[in-house]
């Protein structure tokens, strides 16, 4: 049986009733605010910041070297580990 996808209103409706509001957000524009140059490694933004789930734009000014976190949680226990 073929099942149609919710419209948007009804997923906004659906959101609000889960307590979640949706948003849009303009990535170009968060990235162009960032500075040419920076005293830091990398400068960021949080777009969203949710025990579920959570998301940045991020600016690096310096070489990275290749590098992997050990959780991904953002707890004070997470921490990075060179490769």
């Amino acid at each position: 049986m073929y099942r149609n996808e919710p419209s948007e209103e009804l997923e906004e409706m659906l959101n609000m009733a889960a307590g979640q509001t949706p948003a849009h957000f303009k990535i170009a524009e968060i990235a162009k605010s960032f500075p040419e140059t920076a005293d830091t490694l990398l400068l960021d933004k949080y777009l969203t910041n949710e025990q579920a789930a959570s998301a940045r734009v991020f600016r690096v000014y310096r070489p990275t070297p290749p590098h992997y976190h050990a959780t991904c949680d953002g707890s004070p226990e997470t921490f990075v580990r060179a490769v």
